[in-house]
């Protein structure tokens, strides 16, 4: 069995080169994020599935959120296996299984088995969620890292829209079914590069003769490990709060400025999704930037979460409570949405820095299994909730930033609690000791990265 290597080999070609990978991974989410949009749009969607399988609003619903089930079940397992397995091998693996289901979504015949392959499509990208930062981290140049994630976490709005667009067209021209073949076979070339390049996680690997009995326990606590790291924890609470509420806006935001302002739907669905696209792109690639040039310090990464979070919640508050008109509503709502992107290639590289280089990839994963499981899949029903209550769309969006400020609160928490955390990018003289201590004396050198973490 391949195992990962301790540092990143030289390249042996130009599609091994530091630039190519970021390349290839932007053009893999962007690639993954469009198949996401493309679900929702009305080519494939409303004027394509929905009419042919004659598919109820609830079970419509449930299509798009399907991914969701194996990628939360998936993720930390590819995670935890790619420290006895080559990583871009697994990356392989799953990207073939993504392949097969969503060219079974394409044949599916009916509601069932169009669900299931949208959930075999989650387990697909668990391997490429959970591993993908890790490898930008890694392949980085050192003054540049947040840049890189920025650029990578960046592509996300893009691929969305992308996947409205495509599905529009495609769906409409060529017929639904057309439009996830196609995306098939625009993943071949990514299998084919993530099996043939030699490229390699910079961590430690688990001993290849762990028996399975040893292999289970060292998963087990590897996930009670990663929440033992203070800063991982604050980090992800943070994050957790502002998907929640990120969630919640794009599914009922254009629903609340149709009857706040008394506009068209469709002028809505439009000025809502040009916004969130343009404030992902520049927030997201603004936020990382700016932490290179003032220092990628974990207090600086922290300090940047609690300003983004705060000034974000203010806006949009202010932009419910107070405007008057759409125009003015969209600037202030936009500009809010801005400062919560703003956090995003921070945090994420927050969570990177703030564990062992071993437990990068699970780290990830169980960041996203919390914003999944607690933020962007019960935040819009708790909204629905909460406005079927109040009955006042402004109300009901405002208090929704109170959220927002709990994790501006987490990252707050940080600012303090940094100075006093490990950051892993570069062990200290007393850490490298103990660690060299333990090695000579036979121990496992995590083991005592976890004994001193923050």
């Amino acid at each position: 069995m391949d195992s990962p290597s301790t540092s990143p080999p030289p390249p042996s070609s130009r599609l091994e080169s530091k630039g190519a990978i970021l390349g290839i991974f932007c053009c893999l989410n962007i690639l993954i994020y469009l198949d996401r949009g493309t679900i929702s749009s009305n080519g494939v969607n409303g004027d394509g599935l929905q009419r042919e399988f004659e598919l109820s609003l609830f079970r419509d619903g449930i299509l798009p959120a399907g991914f969701m089930v194996g990628l939360l079940i998936s993720s930390p397992i590819f995670a935890h296996a790619s420290k006895t397995s080559a990583s871009m091998k697994l990356i392989g693996y799953g990207l073939s299984i993504w392949f097969v289901s969503v060219l079974g979504c394409a044949v599916s015949f009916g509601f069932w088995s169009l669900l299931l392959c949208r959930m075999i499509v989650g387990v697909g990208e668990a391997s490429f969620v959970a591993l993908a930062s890790p490898f930008i981290d890694d392949y980085a140049p050192k003054e540049h890292k947040t840049r890189w994630l920025a650029v990578f976490y960046a592509c996300i709005p893009v691929g969305y829209a992308l996947g409205f667009l495509y599905g529009g067209l495609v769906g409409s021209f060529a017929g639904w079914r057309a439009a996830f073949a196609l995306e098939a076979v625009m993943m071949l070339p990514f299998i084919w590069y993530c099996f043939r390049t030699n490229i390699a996680l910079k961590q430690k690997s688990l001993n290849d003769s762990s028996s399975v009995l040893e292999h289970r326990a060292g998963f087990v606590a590897d996930l009670l490990h990663v929440f033992q790291y203070n800063m991982f924890v604050l980090t992800t609470i943070g994050m957790t709060c502002y998907t929640a509420i990120i969630g919640s806006y794009a599914f009922y935001g254009p629903q609340a400025a149709t009857s706040v302002f008394d506009i068209s739907s469709e002028k809505a669905d439009v000025s809502f999704s040009i916004m969130t696209v343009l404030t992902g792109i520049l927030g997201t690639f603004l936020g990382g930037h700016v932490l290179d040039v003032i220092g990628s310090s974990l207090r600086h990464g922290m300090a940047l979460g609690a300003c983004g979070l705060c000034g974000g919640a203010i806006c949009i508050a202010v932009a419910f409570i107070t405007s008057r008109s759409f125009i003015m509503f969209c600037i202030l709502f936009g500009l809010g949405e801005f400062l919560l992107f703003f956090t995003q290639a921070p945090s994420n590289a927050l969570i990177l820095w703030s564990v062992p280089p071993s437990l990068r990839s699970l780290a990830m994963s169980m960041s996203v299994v919390s914003m999944h499981l607690l933020g962007d899949v019960p935040g819009p029903p708790i909204m629905g909730l909460v406005q079927s209550s109040i009955g006042n769309w402004r109300m009901t969006m405002a208090l929704a930033t109170i959220v927002i400020l709990l994790g501006a609160v987490a990252y707050a928490v940080g600012v303090h609690v940094a100075p006093h955390a490990r950051d892993f990018r570069q062990p200290t003289d007393t850490l490298s000791t103990a660690a060299d201590v333990s090695v000579d004396n036979g121990e496992d050198e995590e083991s005592s990265l976890l004994v001193v973490h923050s």
